[in-house]
């Protein structure tokens, strides 16, 4: 589970504010959905509610109870595939910049819980809707790093784990981090989460190596177990003295004659 102190309380650890819902509603031109369906304008109000009552929680230090609140909104705020087809790219990206902060937020509750593949997933629907959203970025480089430190700790423990797994997450880690750190050149707490990862990747480089080495040996000594090996028994040759010997035969017009 990812420490609090490790990381910025004031901006990278803090929940998205309104402004993803004021700019939704802002967008919205038409009512939507009326009659059996919500409008879009309608479901995001609902769901704004939900979200600002998550925040609240997060801020009060119940984050389980604020990911469950941000549940709700995404409920409140949810779109079938039908009705998604049917929406106008206008109304897509309201709906989308919406979610994007609620990913971001809930994403942020399910890292510090340590339920790291669900953060991930949050964070990377944050990226998928925006691209360019550092937030979402650097969160997804934090959460792929708790990954590989979680997993990296089963070596003392002895378990199995896939160190070749574990270096494609450090290349994404620091694409992640790149990025983020590019768009906030002066970040101290991103710098600061870029030298960790050097460090994590400084010793899966050693338990690659430690690895490596241990599989030569294992091979090695298989090798000299083989050529080592004691001899089976011999077979006993068998004595064919007293076989009676072949009869000589002389071919001649065709047919065969005995040789005395």
């Amino acid at each position: 589970m990812m420490e609090d102190s490790a990381r910025d309380p004031e901006d990278h650890q803090s929940v998205e504010s309104d402004e993803g819902s004021e700019k939704a509603e802002e967008g919205i031109d038409s009512p939507g959905f009326t009659g059996e369906f919500l409008s879009i304008e309608e479901k995001i109000r609902l769901a704004s509610i939900e979200k600002d009552k998550g925040n609240a929680l997060f801020k009060a230090g119940e984050i389980e109870k604020a990911w469950k609140q941000y549940d709700v909104a995404f409920v409140n705020v949810f779109i079938g595939k039908e009705e998604w087809a049917s929406l106008s790219e206008e109304q897509r990206h309201v709906i989308n910049v919406f979610k994007c902060p609620c990913h971001l937020n809930r994403g942020l509750c399910r890292l510090k819980l340590g339920h790291y593949e669900d953060a991930l997933w949050d964070f990377s629907e944050a990226v998928r809707i925006d691209p360019e959203n550092v937030k979402g970025r650097y969160r997804r480089a934090v959460c792929h790093l708790e990954m590989v430190k979680s997993e990296m700790k089963k070596e003392a423990e002895g378990k199995f784990w896939d160190i070749e797994k574990q270096q494609h997450l450090i290349v994404e880690i620091h694409d992640d981090l790149v990025f983020a750190i590019r768009k906030n050149p002066n970040d101290p707490v991103m710098r600061e989460t870029l030298r960790e990862m050097h460090e994590v990747e400084k010793s899966l480089r050693s338990s690659r190596i430690k690895y490596r080495r241990e599989q030569e040996n294992t091979f090695s000594g298989f090798l000299r177990s083989d050529t080592n090996e004691s001899p089976g028994p011999v077979e006993e040759l068998v004595n064919y003295d007293d076989m009676p010997a072949l009869e000589k035969i002389r071919i001649s017009d065709g047919k065969a004659h005995l040789v005395k």
